[in-house]
């Protein structure tokens, strides 16, 4: 069976009251659909939020919702249209990556530890603003998100040949920063394990 064919059954016992096919569909798609909502709101814990409000909208009005064709497209177009009606209702204004990770930072770091990891938000958010909005979200969607092209073209309604030049041009502007990139890596991996 299909990936799309079990999320399609998941969501049809879903509609019919069970909170085991809602659990479910939760946890295979909630940490990704979090990581896409940022890419709008740059800020994780209110991706946190606006998705769990997502899964609970779908499950109050589960009776009402028809998915013929993909509970994937489907989960991701309603991230997007709350990331944006949370914009639009808040007239957020875009803080800085740099911003945001400040605010996780313990504050138990030494003074050149912080330095440090200002240092580097600011270089990583600098790799990230050379890419264009569109490339970027595009790229998140391919290399983080785990979808192919063709799920990207019909989740956005772009063609393949679009998907794929929005691919090439944010892996070009990688591929020029590509010293700074694996030494940001290896940072990462390293405070990710210790």
């Amino acid at each position: 069976m299909a990936e799309k064919d079990f999320d399609i059954l998941l969501f049809n016992r879903l509609k019919s009251g069970s909170e085991e096919a809602l659990d479910l569909l939760f946890k295979k798609y909630y940490s990704q659909l979090c990581l896409f909502v940022q890419t709008y709101v740059h800020d994780y814990y209110l991706s946190e939020d606006l998705v769990t409000e997502l899964y609970t909208n779908i499950w109050m009005k589960r009776s009402k919702i028809e998915i013929s064709y993909s509970v994937k497209a489907y989960l991701y177009t309603s991230a997007k249209n709350a990331a944006l009606t949370y914009i639009r209702k808040k007239k957020l204004k875009t803080e800085s990556i740099n911003e945001i990770n400040t605010i996780g930072i313990a504050s138990s770091q030494t003074p050149f530890e912080k330095y440090d990891n200002e240092h580097k938000e600011n270089n990583i958010n600098k790799i990230l603003q050379k890419i264009p909005p569109r490339s970027r979200q595009v790229f998140v969607l391919h290399r983080f998100e785990g979808m192919k092209y063709r799920e990207i073209s019909e989740f956005l309604g772009i063609s393949i040949k679009t998907v794929e030049n929005h691919i090439s041009k944010a892996l070009k502007i990688l591929q020029a920063n590509k010293d700074f990139v694996k030494k940001l890596l290896k940072t990462v991996l390293l405070l990710y394990y210790f």
